[in-house]
C-alpha cells in the first residue's frame, strides 16, 4: 500500500480592515508572520512582552536551555474524530533570551516507537517536532480534553522523544521462602499518601510569600536527612528486593551531580505536595505531611503548573485558582512513587484545568524548557476568555499508510469507524457525481462528497492511542473552515469486496516447523509448513501478535502477512505457553508497526451472545468471516496440552487454519479460535480471563509462570452415605482429598480424607464445581487456581476430623501456589522445541520417560496403574525434584542383544548393582564401570546382561545402522571445532531487515532484559537549539556496548568461514581427539601408580616437522569431506540449542524446585568462549549433564509445555 498525501485545511485569519477579510488564506500563502496589528478577538488580554519576558526565563537554571524558535497547536478532537490543531498569537518578548513564538503549518501527526507525536513546519520552513506536552480540559461539567504541543526545532535529525516504559521495582525470582516472606510484608504496609484535597489559592499570599522567599526551617531539616539520603537509604535497606532496573534508577539517583544541565535532573529532591509560593499565608507548608522525595525533573513538572498557577495569582487575582496534588509514596517511605497534580482556572463560569501523572522512576524521562510555561499561560488565558486562535488546521495523520487512491485529510479513529456497507454507499454517491471525459475522470460542479476512510484502510491506531475523547459539538471557527483544493483530486476508490474494517488487525502466520521422532530418536527431523491466524495486540506502545501455541510449535521460521496483504514480515516468538495454546509473537518491522491496527480486548462473554469468527481457515489466502453465538462455557480438555482449563463453544465454523484467529463481539475481541472436533460442526474459543492471564505474565517483563495447579486429586462426594461417614452436615458440600504430591506447599498443608467446603470464599458443589461471579456458575474448581499467579496463595476452608472419634472441625489454610501442571509428578509435561535425549549402549537405547513418548510406541506405559501409589505412573509424584523415569525403548538387533527383543518399554530399576532414580545416574552407572559387561534390572523384574562395547566394537554398531553418535546432542560436550563453527544469530537471515530482539525464555530466565518494549533502540538525535542529550548519550553508549560485544562474539563465525579458519578448526578438532586419548592414559597411569605423569621439560622434543606435515595434509582431505557444521538455534538465536557444559548439577531452592527450566547456553558462556579448554573425562558426566536438555528458542516461554493431541493450526 502507497501513501496518499494532500494538504490539510489551514485558515490564517486576518485583520478585519484587511482586503481579504472574507476569504480564508491558504498557510502556504502566509508570510513568514502573521499581520503585527491583529483584530481584538484574536488578542489575549493581559499577556504582554513583558509577561513572555518573564516567564521565558530559566528560574534557578531548572530548565534546558531555550531553542530560539519555538511554537505550540492545542490539539483537540472534532466529533468526527479527526485532530484539528488551533494556535493563538503570543505576544513577542523584548529580551534577546526570549525566543520567537513561531506559527506552524503542515502540523503532522506521527507515531514514534509507539509514542504519539508531531512533526510541524514554519512558514520559512523551519522542521519543527513535539515531544514535550501539556494535559488539559476545558469546561466543568462536560469537560473537553485537549493537549498542548510545544515545538522545537531540530537540526537535520528527530529529538529524543523519551520513554513511557514502566520499570518494575521489586523482583519475582526470590527464593520461595523469601518471596513469601517479602510479599507478606507488602501486604502488611497500607498505602501511604500526601495531600488529596482542593485548596484555594490567596493571591494576597502568594504575593507575600514571593516577597519573603526565607523557608525556616529548611526542607532537610524538617525531614531529618536530604533527599538523596532518603533514596541512598532506601536502596540500601531494599537492595535485594530491587530488580536490576530498579537499582539502576536508584543508583542514577545517588550519584547524580548538584550541578550539570543534564545529569542534575535526576538527583533527589524535596517536593511540596502544595507549592510553598501557593500555600495560604495561615497554613506552613513545611510539614512532613507535605513533603515527599522525587528527582529534580519531577520537581520541575509539578512547577511548571505552579508557575502558571503563580502567574495568574499575581497578575489577575480575579481568576479563581485551584490547586490539587496527590502522593502514592513507595511503602512506608519518604519516597514519592507516584504522582498527581491538577491546578483549575476559572474566569467568569469558564474553567481551564491542567492535569499531571508523573512516574518518578521512569527511565527516560523528557525535560522541561522555560518556554513551556510561557506558552501554557498563553493559551489558558485564551481559553479562559475564548480568544479567537490566529490558526486553525486539521492534522495531517502519518501514524499509518491510506488507502492509495482515497486522499483524506486525517484518518477517522477506531471507534469512529464506519462499516463497509456505508463507506460503499458514500464513495458509490461521490463516483455518480463525476464525468468520465475522454478516457479521463474529471470533477463536475456537483458537490463532491468527502470520501469515508475506516480504520482499516488508515491505520488509525495512532489517533486512538491519543487520549482525548470527543468533543461533543465541534467550536464555531471549526465548522466555517472551508474545504480547500488546491490541485486535482483523483478518482475515489471503491473499496474491494473483500475489504473488511479489521484487515489490518488480523494476520495470517506461515511456520516452517521442525518434528521430532520419539520413537527413533537418532533420526533427524521432518520439515513441515503449516498456516493458522493471529491478531494484533498493543502494549506500551508496540504492536504483538496473538496468536495460539500450536501455530508455532517447533518453529524455526515463522512469517505472518496482514490479511488483504501480500507483504510478510519474519515473526519472533517471545512467550509460549502450550498450556493454554495461546503465543505471543514479536514482528520488529518499522512497516508492520505503522500498517497494523491494534484491537480492543473486551470482557468474558455470555451465553446466546452473538460473535464472529474470522481467520484463514483451511489455509485459504483471503479472510474468512463466519457467525454464531456462544453456545456452552465450561472447563474441558484443550488438545493442546491435555488440561482441563476454562473454554467457550461457539457455534461459528472454527476449521483448521483458524487457529489463533480473533473472535469479536461487537468491536471488541473476546477470544481466540483454538480447537475443534471434525464433522461435528463444534468450535471452542478461549475466553478472555485466560488470555488476560496469559497476557499479564507475558508482557510483565518478568519470566513467565503459567497456570497453577494444586497438585491435588480430589473425589467427589455425592453420596449422601460417603458425606455423613466424614462428619458432614447436611448444609455442607465439598470434595474429600484423595492424594497429594510431595513437592509442594499443599503437601504440609492438607492431608488426605480432607474436605475442601470452600476455595477463596465460593461454595464448592459436591461435584467440584464453584460458581464464578463474572465467569458462571458450575465451573470447576481448578479454574480458580488457573487466575492466580505462581508465588500467590488460595484460602481454603476443610473440614478436618483428627481422629475417628473425634467430631471434625472447620480450618481456614493459605496454601501456596508453588506447581504447574506436572512439575511434581514423574513424569514431567510433554516437550516442546527441542530434539529427544537418547543414550545407546551396546544396542540397547535409552531415553528419559517423557509424555512425547507415551503418546508414541510408549502407550501401553500410560496405562499401567501403580497399586502402591494409587494412580497411573506418569502421575506417580516425585520424591525428589530430579526423579524421573529411564526407559528401554528401542533394542537394535546385532549378536549382543539376542534374546532382548521384546523388552522394550522398560522401566530401568538398577544398572550394575546401583539404584538410578534419573538419567544422569543412569549415564554415570554405565560410564562408571570398567567390567566387562553391564547388568541391568527392570521395573518388571527383568535382568538384562550386555557385553560392555570397547569403543571399536560401538563404532562399527553405529555403522553399521549408520548412526553418528551414541547419545543425543545435549549430552555431548561441545568440540572445539563446533564452538568456531557455530554461528549467532547475526549470521540468520533473520536481520535483513529488522534486528531481533532479546527473547524470554521458557525456563524463567531472561536473555537479555523485558521482550515487550525497550525503547533504549530507538534511534537518537541531538541538536543545537534541543538538546535531550543526556538520555541520548546514555542509550546510545548501551548500543554501542551491545554492538561491540556481538561482533566480538567467537561464535559469529559463519559456516561461510575462509578455508584457512575452516582449516585450523579441523586441527583443533585433530588435537582435541589425541588429547582425549591422553586423558584416558593419564588417568590410568595414575591409579596404578598413585603418581602424576612425568613430562619432559621441553614441548620441542617431539617435534616432528614431517609429521607436522602429514597432519596438515589430512585435515585439508578431512575439511572436504566433512565440512565443519553450524549448529544455530532455530528462528536465529545467538544461543547454542542442546548444549549441557555445566560444572556440576543445578543447586534446589528452599521450597524443594529446582533452580533449572531449562535454560538456553548463552554465546557468552565461559565454556562456549574458551574453545582451546581441556574436554572433559567422557567418566565425568557430571561435568556436562548438569540439568535436563534446555529449549530451543524457535519458540520459547515453555515453562509448561503440554501434550499435543489435536489442533486446528
Amino acid at each position: 500500500m502507497s501513501k496518499t498525501r494532500r494538504r490539510p485545511n489551514i485558515t490564517v485569519r486576518t485583520p478585519a480592515n484587511s482586503t481579504d477579510d472574507k476569504q480564508p488564506v491558504p498557510a502556504t500563502q502566509a508570510t513568514a508572520s502573521i499581520s503585527a496589528t491583529l483584530p481584538t478577538s484574536m488578542m489575549i488580554p493581559g499577556l504582554t512582552g513583558k509577561d513572555s519576558d518573564l516567564l521565558s526565563q530559566n528560574e534557578n537554571f531548572r530548565y534546558l536551555g531555550n531553542s530560539k524558535k519555538v511554537g505550540h497547536a492545542v490539539i483537540k478532537r472534532r466529533p468526527d474524530g479527526q485532530e484539528m490543531a488551533v494556535q493563538y498569537a503570543i505576544p513577542p518578548g523584548g529580551d534577546a533570551e526570549t525566543p520567537e513564538f513561531r506559527p506552524l503549518q503542515d502540523i503532522e501527526a506521527i507515531e514514534r516507537y509507539g509514542l504519539h507525536r508531531y512533526q510541524a513546519k514554519t512558514p520559512g520552513g523551519t522542521v519543527m517536532y513535539a515531544a514535550r506536552f501539556l494535559d488539559a480540559e476545558v469546561g466543568a461539567e462536560h469537560p473537553e480534553a485537549m493537549r498542548v504541543a510545544l515545538f522545537s526545532p531540530r537540526r537535520d535529525k528527530e529529538p529524543f522523544w523519551g520513554s513511557d516504559k514502566t520499570i518494575p521495582l521489586w523482583r519475582t525470582d526470590l527464593s520461595p521462602h523469601h518471596q513469601r516472606e517479602f510479599e507478606a510484608e507488602l501486604k502488611e504496609i497500607p498505602e501511604q499518601t500526601k495531600g488529596g484535597p482542593d485548596q484555594v489559592v490567596e493571591p494576597g499570599s502568594v504575593k507575600y510569600r514571593d516577597e519573603h522567599k526565607t523557608r525556616n526551617p529548611d526542607q532537610n531539616t524538617v525531614m531529618g536527612e536530604s533527599a538523596r539520603d532518603a533514596y541512598e537509604h532506601f536502596m540500601d535497606k531494599m537492595t535485594e528486593e530491587l530488580t536490576p532496573e530498579a537499582r539502576e534508577i536508584f543508583q542514577r539517583a545517588v550519584d547524580a551531580p548538584l550541578r550539570n544541565m543534564f545529569k542534575s535532573q535526576y538527583r533527589p529532591e524535596w517536593l511540596h505536595a502544595y507549592g510553598y509560593s501557593l500555600t495560604p499565608q495561615k497554613n506552613n507548608p513545611q510539614l512532613n505531611t507535605n513533603l515527599g522525595a522525587a528527582p529534580k525533573w519531577a520537581n520541575t513538572e509539578m512547577m511548571v503548573l505552579e508557575r502558571i498557577a503563580k502567574w495568574f495569582a499575581l497578575n489577575r487575582p480575579e481568576t479563581l485558582i485551584k490547586i490539587k496534588p496527590f502522593f502514592t509514596m513507595l511503602l512506608d517511605s519518604e519516597l514519592i512513587k507516584n504522582l498527581k497534580f491538577a491546578v483549575t482556572l476559572e474566569e467568569k463560569g469558564r474553567f481551564v484545568r491542567f492535569l499531571q501523572e508523573l512516574d518518578p522512576f521512569k527511565k527516560y524521562p523528557l525535560f522541561r524548557k522555560a518556554t513551556d510555561l510561557t506558552q501554557g499561560t498563553a493559551v489558558a488565558l485564551g481559553l479562559l476568555h475564548d480568544v479567537t486562535p490566529v490558526r486553525e488546521q486539521l492534522v495531517i495523520d502519518h501514524t499509518a499508510h491510506t488507502a492509495a487512491t482515497a486522499p483524506v485529510a486525517a484518518a477517522v479513529p477506531v471507534t469512529a469507524a464506519v462499516n463497509t456497507r456505508a463507506a460503499t454507499r458514500a464513495q458509490t454517491t461521490a463516483r455518480r457525481q463525476r464525468t468520465t471525459v475522454g478516457g479521463a475522470t474529471a470533477a463536475t460542479n456537483a458537490p463532491v462528497s468527502q470520501p469515508v476512510v475506516t480504520a482499516a484502510s488508515t491505520g488509525a491506531a495512532g489517533i486512538a492511542a491519543v487520549p482525548l475523547p470527543q468533543s461533543t459539538l465541534p467550536s464555531a471557527a471549526m465548522q466555517s473552515v472551508p474545504q480547500q483544493r488546491t490541485e486535482a483530486q483523483p478518482p475515489l476508490a471503491m473499496p474491494f469486496p473483500t475489504h473488511l474494517v479489521f484487515q489490518n488487525s488480523i494476520v495470517q502466520t506461515a511456520t516452517t516447523s521442525s518434528e521430532y521422532d520419539y520413537d527413533e530418536p537418532w533420526r533427524g527431523i521432518s520439515l513441515a509448513v503449516s498456516h493458522g491466524t493471529g491478531v494484533v495486540i498493543a502494549h506500551a506502545g508496540k504492536k504483538y501478535v496473538l496468536t495460539n501455541a500450536h501455530c508455532v510449535e517447533n518453529g524455526s521460521f515463522v512469517q505472518v502477512r496482514l490479511a488483504n496483504s501480500r507483504k510478510q514480515f519474519k515473526a519472533r516468538p517471545i512467550c509460549v505457553s502450550y498450556q493454554c495454546d495461546l503465543a505471543l509473537l514479536e514482528v520488529n518491522y518499522p512497516l508492520f508497526q505503522q500498517q497494523a491496527v491494534p484491537v480492543e480486548l473486551g470482557e468474558m462473554v455470555s451465553l446466546q451472545e452473538s460473535v464472529k469468527v474470522m481467520g484463514f481457515p483451511m489455509g485459504g489466502e483471503e479472510i474468512s468471516v463466519s457467525d454464531g453465538i456462544v453456545s456452552r462455557i465450561e472447563v474441558r480438555e484443550y488438545c493442546m496440552s491435555g488440561e482441563d482449563m476454562l473454554q467457550v463453544q461457539v457455534s461459528a465454523a472454527i476449521n483448521p487454519g483458524n487457529s489463533g484467529g480473533p473472535v469479536f463481539s461487537g468491536n471488541k475481541v473476546v477470544g481466540i479460535s483454538f480447537q475443534g472436533y471434525d464433522r461435528q460442526g463444534l468450535g471452542f474459543m478461549i475466553p478472555m480471563p485466560v488470555i488476560d492471564h496469559f497476557l499479564g505474565d507475558a508482557l510483565s517483563g518478568k519470566p513467565y509462570q503459567g497456570f497453577p495447579v494444586l497438585p491435588v486429586e480430589m473425589q467427589p462426594l455425592e453420596n449422601r452415605w460417603q458425606r455423613e461417614s466424614y462428619g458432614m452436615q447436611k448444609n455442607q458440600t465439598g470434595v474429600r482429598v484423595k492424594r497429594i504430591d510431595t513437592l509442594c506447599d499443599a503437601h504440609n498443608k492438607l492431608k488426605p480424607d480432607d474436605i475442601l467446603l470452600t476455595i477463596d470464599g465460593l461454595p464448592i458443589a459436591n461435584d467440584g464445581r464453584v460458581n464464578i461471579p463474572g465467569v458462571g456458575n458450575c465451573i470447576d474448581l481448578i479454574h480458580v487456581t488457573h487466575m492466580k499467579h505462581l508465588g500467590e496463595t488460595v484460602r481454603l476452608q476443610v473440614l478436618r476430623r483428627q481422629s475417628p472419634t473425634e467430631e471434625p472441625s472447620i480450618l481456614t489454610l493459605d496454601v501456596l501456589m508453588d506447581s504447574v501442571p506436572h512439575s511434581t509428578e514423574m513424569v514431567l509435561a510433554a516437550e516442546h522445541d527441542k530434539v529427544p535425549t537418547y543414550f545407546m549402549v551396546s544396542g540397547l537405547v535409552f531415553q528419559p520417560l517423557t509424555r512425547n513418548y507415551l503418546e508414541s510406541n510408549g502407550t501401553d506405559l500410560e496405562e499401567h496403574y501403580q497399586a502402591d501409589a494409587g494412580c497411573y505412573l506418569p502421575d506417580i509424584p516425585r520424591k525428589s525434584p530430579d526423579d524421573q523415569f529411564v526407559v528401554l525403548t528401542n533394542v537394535l538387533d546385532c549378536s549382543f542383544t539376542d534374546g532382548y527383543g521384546s523388552l522394550s518399554n522398560e522401566i530401568v530399576k538398577t544398572v550394575n548393582g546401583k539404584e538410578v532414580h534419573n538419567f544422569r545416574e543412569f549415564i554415570e552407572a554405565i560410564e562408571s564401570n570398567t567390567g566387562p559387561s553391564h547388568t541391568i534390572t527392570t521395573a518388571g523384574k527383568d535382568r538384562i546382561v550386555i557385553k560392555r562395547l570397547s569403543p571399536e566394537e560401538e563404532k562399527r554398531l553405529l555403522k553399521k545402522y549408520h548412526l553418528h553418535h551414541d547419545r543425543s546432542d545435549d549430552l555431548r560436550p561441545p568440540s572445539a571445532a563446533e564452538l568456531l563453527a557455530s554461528g549467532n544469530s547475526n549470521d540468520s537471515d533473520d536481520n535483513d531487515e529488522s534486528p531481533q530482539g532479546p527473547i524470554q525464555e521458557a525456563s524463567g530466565h531472561v536473555a537479555n532484559q523485558q521482550p515487550t518494549v525497550d525503547n533504549k533502540a530507538q534511534p537518537m538525535a541531538e541538536d543545537d537549539d534541543d538538546n535531550d542529550s543526556e538520555a541520548t548519550e546514555a542509550m546510545e553508549v548501551d548500543n554501542d556496548e551491545t554492538q561491540s560485544s556481538a561482533h566480538e562474539d567467537v561464535p559469529s563465525i559463519t559456516r561461510a568461514m575462509l578455508p584457512g579458519l575452516r582449516r585450523y578448526a579441523g586441527v583443533i578438532a585433530n588435537m582435541e581427539q589425541r588429547y582425549q586419548k591422553m586423558d584416558a592414559l593419564e588417568e590410568r597411569y595414575e591409579k596404578a601408580t598413585g603418581e602424576v605423569v612425568p613430562y619432559a621439560s621441553s614441548d620441542d622434543d617431539d617435534y616432528n616437522a614431517d609429521s607436522e606435515e602429514s597432519e596438515s595434509s589430512d585435515e585439508e582431505d578431512q575439511e572436504q569431506q566433512q565440512p565443519v557444521q553450524s549448529h544455530r538455534a532455530a528462528a536465529g538465536n545467538s544461543n547454542h540449542k542442546h548444549r549441557l557444559f555445566h560444572p556440576k548439577p543445578q543447586p534446589v531452592h528452599e521450597g524443594g524446585q529446582p533452580h533449572h527450566k531449562r535454560r538456553i547456553e548463552s554465546s557468552d558462556d565461559e565454556s562456549v568462549n574458551q574453545p582451546a579448554q581441556k574436554k572433559p573425562r567422557t567418566g565425568d558426566i557430571r561435568s556436562y549433564f548438569g540439568k535436563r536438555p534446555p529449549q530451543s528458542s524457535a519458540a520459547t516461554q515453555l515453562d509448561e509445555p503440554q501434550i499435543k493431541r489435536r489442533r486446528l493450526g
